[in-house]
C-alpha cells in the first residue's frame, strides 16, 4: 500500500524541530495518508520519531518500516 506513495516529510540530523511538526500537520489537512522518511543522518530511532510526531499533532502512526513512517489523521478527529 505505501509503496507507491511518495514521501512528503523529510526528517534529517538532530531533533525534530517545530517546523516538521507544522509541516507534518500541513500535509495532513491536505492528505488523507502521509509518508515520512527519516535521513541516515537522524540521530533518533523511527519509533522515537513515530511516537514525538503522535504526540504532538494529530497523527496516528500506520506504520514505520525501517526508516519509512506512515500515518494518517487522528481517528478521533476522522469519525467526527
Amino acid at each position: 500500500m505505501a509503496n507507491t506513495i511518495t514521501p512528503t516529510i523529510f526528517i534529517g540530523k538532530g531533533e525534530l524541530k517545530d517546523n516538521i511538526i507544522k509541516q507534518v500537520e500541513i500535509e495532513l489537512e491536505k492528505r488523507e495518508i502521509i509518508k515520512g522518511k527519516i535521513q541516515q543522518n537522524c540521530d533518533l530511532s523511527p519509533k522515537e520519531v513515530c511516537h514525538e510526531i503522535c504526540d504532538k499533532t494529530n497523527a496516528y502512526p500506520v506504520q514505520v518500516i525501517g526508516r519509512s513512517l506512515l500515518f494518517i489523521e487522528s481517528l478521533r478527529r476522522i469519525s467526527r
